[in-house]
């Protein structure tokens, strides 16, 4: 049985970098326990991958033990609060606090979808936003969703998770999926047009989000033109991890990159300010 020592996970590079280690290093094993006596709190990335590679190994036969003895009671008290507890088949009920619930989407339901970014995130009342707006950003999210069964052919479906910080002004999601990743579907989709398919990561994400861009026409692009803009404007960010490319979104503009790690999938993860103005669709 490898033990693998569970520390705090916050959402920048470092910590992505290192959940990313975390499952290159354990997603083929068949004997897992995650011991959490050095975690005093997960941000929703952690949860929502950490939950993701939990199913995988699963899915693949092997067996992960939770070892809730070492739990702290905040950490508890989070867990429990988003749903990861339940989950992972334990008894423990959720409830509504600050938290966007840990999902898993196996199928593309997206009417249930739509209704959890609307209810639980973006529509919840934690923003001064128009109703109209609401429902265009969750359009916009939901295109993550789409692509992530569409074009990432992920095994083990989407997983998502979210949080509110008051103190900080922030509410933040995570939608991880652990298919084949931005910069082959786009390689892929390259190749069978007879263009070279022989570019970086990073730039395979740059092209992905350029607007109209689609590696299926019939489908859609990426769709986040509306949301980019909503970030931008009000001091939010988008970060998208695929392979070893790293793309950012917020006011300063766009940034593409590299990490010094690699994961096979792709996570996405919003970051918004709440603020007290009241939010509205842009003027067109």
């Amino acid at each position: 049985m490898h033990c693998l020592n569970v520390p705090r996970i916050n959402d920048g590079q470092r910590d992505f970098e290192f959940l990313f280690n975390i499952w290159n290093g354990c997603h083929d094993l068949k004997e897992l326990e995650l011991d959490f006596s050095r975690c005093d709190f997960l941000r929703p990335n952690a949860v929502a991958f950490l939950g993701g590679m939990v199913s995988f190994i699963k899915m693949n036969g092997g067996t992960v033990i939770l070892n809730v003895d070492s739990f702290c009671p905040a950490l508890e008290a989070n867990l429990e609060q988003n749903g990861f507890l339940d989950k992972m088949g334990l008894d423990a009920q959720p409830w509504d606090g600050n938290s966007i619930p840990y999902r898993v989407d196996q199928q593309p339901e997206y009417q249930d979808i739509s209704l959890y970014l609307k209810d639980k995130w973006v529509g919840k009342g934690w923003l001064n936003i128009d109703p109209e707006l609401v429902g265009a950003i969750v359009s916009n999210v939901l295109e993550i969703y789409m692509n992530a069964f569409s074009h990432g052919y992920s095994p083990n479906g989407v997983h998502s998770c979210g949080q509110r910080y008051p103190s900080l002004d922030e509410i933040t999601i995570t939608v991880v999926d652990f298919g084949i990743g931005i910069p082959q579907s786009v390689r892929n989709y390259l190749h069978d047009i007879g263009k070279p398919d022989e570019i970086t990561d990073e730039k395979t994400l740059k092209l992905a989000f350029q607007d109209g861009f689609s590696t299926k026409p019939e489908l859609g692009g990426m769709g986040l033109k509306l949301l980019k803009d909503f970030i931008q404007e009000n001091e939010g960010r988008l970060d998208i991890y695929s392979h070893s490319g790293h793309a950012i979104i917020d006011n300063s503009g766009e940034k593409y990159g590299s990490i010094n790690s690699f994961f096979r999938g792709t996570v996405v993860n919003i970051s918004i300010n709440i603020d007290q103005k009241f939010y509205h669709l842009p003027k067109t």
